[in-house]
């Protein structure tokens, strides 16, 4: 007997999954940036679009010049994240 094969349109599953649940990741996405811990006159910015595989993410950013070394020492952004319920896990470096 033959094997089933399942493929999917991968273009066409990014497209459903902005389109129905881009409020969800929006408030999602706020609701990190407001968590974040950081100095009342630091900007927190945000961005829900769409990575360049088409899928899509919401982006907290520190517009701040120390942004990146409270992130280093503190780790205030993935503690953010962690607040909201997010599972945080570093990308695995190399040929993967």
């Amino acid at each position: 007997m033959a094997k089933a094969t399942v493929t999917f349109n991968h273009a066409a599953l990014m497209d459903f999954l902005a389109e129905n649940c881009s409020d969800e990741l929006a408030a999602v996405t706020k609701s990190v940036a407001a968590s974040v811990d950081v100095p009342d006159d630091v900007e927190v910015i945000t961005k829900v679009d769409r990575d360049r595989t088409g899928r899509p993410r919401g982006m907290v950013t520190i517009a701040h010049p120390g942004g990146l070394a409270m992130q280093a020492k503190r780790g205030v952004l993935t503690k953010a994240a962690a607040e909201n319920g997010l599972d945080i896990r570093r990308y695995e470096i190399g040929d993967s």
